[in-house]
């Protein structure tokens, strides 16, 4: 849909799906693996770095 001017959450959810389904716990779980325990996060998102959170990772920064 976005072909058609819609916003990505706009199409999602015209799909029925919530407007940003995105879940963190495998990313969790892929670092928890690879024993990295704090990172510095790409994103000007709170909503991602509060995932994260939630998730169990330690974010020590944001840079956007």
């Amino acid at each position: 849909m976005p072909e058609h001017g819609d916003h990505d959450s706009e199409a999602y959810r015209r799909l029925g799906y919530t407007a940003d389904a995105r879940q963190y716990t495998r990313v969790a779980e892929i670092l928890r693996d690879l024993e990295v325990h704090s990172i510095r996060l790409l994103t000007n998102s709170p909503q991602k770095v509060e995932h994260l959170q939630a998730a169990g990772i330690h974010i020590s920064g944001t840079h956007p």
